[in-house]
């Protein structure tokens, strides 16, 4: 049974969340950084009000009201487009300088920053970037899109904006597009290409939050995804918002001016065109969401799993050989895209080895692997990812929620936990949602603690209470996803 609807909570949440942006963009501005973090927790209880008590009683049949919502979506936008970046973070910095190197020829993994050999070529930017004396960590396609920024307005970060405005509107049009599908599993919409119905709804286990009390149910010719824009905008109660008006995605994106929205857009777009079959697209975006940034590598196996059940229950023989194919095609795709920088040599993972062997921030595995293992951290690490993994993919959930469970345990298990690098959840949340996916999509703001000394002092020291207070309540929640996951499974 639906919960009855009520509009003016609806409508009081529409005239509230813009004004909250508004009010953070001044504090971002204006005040100190523990002024801005009160602000950012203020949009994150709001929008987590949202998803409890406003998507289920929203008038989803009305035009009027999705429209108000997407001229939300828009003003949370145009309110951050001009905050300055280093209010949160100084990566961008990195970027226009990767950018800038290479329009003057040079490979941007040979040279450092501070490196004497570049000295002609520094501005007044140059004292903001991070990590100086150390090479580009950053992957091909991602040293593309600064070359391509840089083409666009130089020095300006105006490139940077609008290339990512491009592809935030690009992945929340691809999450429309697999909305109006059906692809998601446990709604009991019929699911299309890879994803087929009677596999999704006996293997899905975690539902997206309200919808928990209907999920057994089958679906009613009214439960159908309506067909036309306006009708997937408010497909199940209104999911691609969750998209849309997400935190983290506005912040990390608009504020902190972090290139993971890229790899989040190529990822979710691999994900639309492998469920509509079209795999050369799909393998293509895939490597490409890998070379923005690694962390999209934790999606593959989910992807390989699916291309697998796919042909499997297709009847379709010489499995392996479609795997050795599409490998290949991967693997070319991969090579060209490393092509214009393989001069650099070993000096392209060097920075990436540095990191991974040394970096420690905010991350409530490693740190214990670290401390327990001593010089085999690596090795431990490894061993627990691939155990995740092995569990993730063996157990019953969508694909979406698969893909965001890869996602969790490669960044918690990593070295270090940035907000940003949870990017690549929003859109698969926004398909079908996890508790423990929300939660890790909003509390992740609190490691930004470490900016109100060094904002003050130039000290960068962590506060190791943040993992306590930031991470217990994650692991609270995935042990609730995985208890109803179980629970539905015996159910079915």
């Amino acid at each position: 049974m639906r919960i009855a609807e009520r509009p003016w909570l609806a409508y009081a949440f529409a005239l509230a969340y813009p004004a909250a942006w508004a009010l953070l963009r001044y504090l971002l501005l204006c005040r100190s950084i523990a002024v801005g973090l009160v602000g950012i927790g203020c949009v994150c209880l709001l929008y987590l009000l949202f998803v409890f008590l406003v998507m289920p009683a929203a008038p989803w049949d009305s035009r009027r009201f999705k429209g108000c919502l997407l001229l939300v979506a828009v003003c949370c936008r145009l309110v951050l487009f001009d905050v300055p970046p280093e209010t949160l973070s100084d990566d961008v910095y990195r970027y226009v300088w990767d950018g800038k190197v290479q329009w003057q020829g040079i490979n941007p993994y040979r040279f450092a920053p501070a490196a004497e050999e570049l000295s002609s070529l520094r501005e007044s930017f140059h004292a903001k970037i991070n990590h100086p004396f150390h090479q580009t960590i950053y992957p091909p396609v991602a040293q593309l899109v600064f070359a391509l920024a840089y083409l666009i307005s130089g020095s300006h970060l105006l490139g940077l904006r609008l290339i990512y405005l491009g592809c935030d509107l690009l992945a929340a049009w691809w999450v429309l597009q697999i909305i109006g599908k059906g692809t998601v599993s446990s709604f009991g919409f019929r699911a299309s290409g890879l994803e087929d119905q009677t596999s999704e709804i006996t293997r899905s286990g975690l539902s997206p939050g309200l919808h928990l009390q209907r999920e057994v149910e089958a679906p009613s010719q009214s439960a159908m995804v309506e067909d036309g824009f306006w009708g997937r905008m408010g497909a199940r109660d209104g999911a691609v918002f969750l998209y849309l008006l997400s935190p983290l995605l506005l912040i990390e994106t608009y504020v902190g001016m972090h290139v993971d929205v890229v790899g989040m857009a190529f990822l979710v777009g691999a994900y639309r065109y492998f469920v509509g079959r079209a795999l050369v697209r799909g393998f293509t975006l895939l490597v490409a969401a890998v070379l923005v940034k690694y962390i999209a590598l934790a999606a593959v196996p989910v992807f390989i799993a699916l291309f697998i059940r796919d042909r499997w229950s297709a009847g379709a023989g010489g499995i392996a050989t479609d795997l050795l194919r599409w490998g290949g095609w991967s693997l070319m795709v991969a090579a060209a895209l490393f092509a214009p920088y393989l001069a650099a040599g070993g000096d392209l993972f060097k920075s990436l080895v540095d990191y991974s062997l040394f970096m420690d921030f905010n991350s409530p595995i490693h740190s214990i692997i670290v401390g327990s293992a001593g010089s085999f951290a690596p090795l431990v690490r490894s061993i627990v990812l691939m155990g995740l993994m092995g569990y993730i993919l063996a157990g019953r959930g969508s694909t979406p929620v698969k893909i965001s469970w890869a996602v969790m345990s490669f960044v918690l298990t990593g070295p270090a936990v940035f907000p940003w690098y949870l990017l690549y959840l929003v859109p698969f949340l926004a398909l079908e949602w996890t508790l423990g996916g929300l939660a890790l999509t909003t509390l992740p703001f609190l490691s930004y603690e470490v900016l109100i000394e060094f904002h003050a002092s130039g000290v960068w020291t962590e506060s190791h209470w943040v993992r306590t207070v930031g991470f217990l309540p994650v692991l609270v929640c995935v042990s609730l996803d995985i208890w109803r996951r179980r629970c539905i499974g015996d159910r079915r």
